[in-house]
């Protein structure tokens, strides 16, 4: 994995400040999980426990974003954000889940 704790902490810190205590889990996916890889963007994926936290992170993504980048930098993060029965259903993210690493779950 090529991503520091350090970065980690700002990535959670970031979504945390927007939550509202409902559960997810972050994922890290893409290039950033292959320890020989080099370059590419931090790609996450927040998976929350229904449509309607879905549709909240949404609205704020943007803010989420700008707060992690002024935590760790600008750097080029892509969040996407789905709801666990769209996982479930949903053939890209489940490939997408195959190939991550959970970086935090909320409970």
């Amino acid at each position: 994995m090529r991503i520091n704790q350090e970065q980690i902490q700002a990535i959670i810190y970031g979504i945390e400040h927007f939550r509202e205590n409902a559960p997810m889990t972050l994922r890290l996916h893409g290039s950033r999980v292959n320890p020989v890889a080099k370059g590419g963007d931090i790609d996450l994926l927040l998976v929350v426990h229904d449509q309607k936290t879905k549709d909240a992170l949404n609205l704020v993504k943007h803010k989420i974003l700008v707060e992690i980048k002024e935590l760790i930098g600008d750097q080029k993060i892509d969040l996407l954000i789905t709801s666990d029965p769209e996982s479930k259903q949903d053939p890209f993210i489940q490939m997408l889940l195959s190939k991550s690493v959970i970086l935090k779950e909320w409970h």
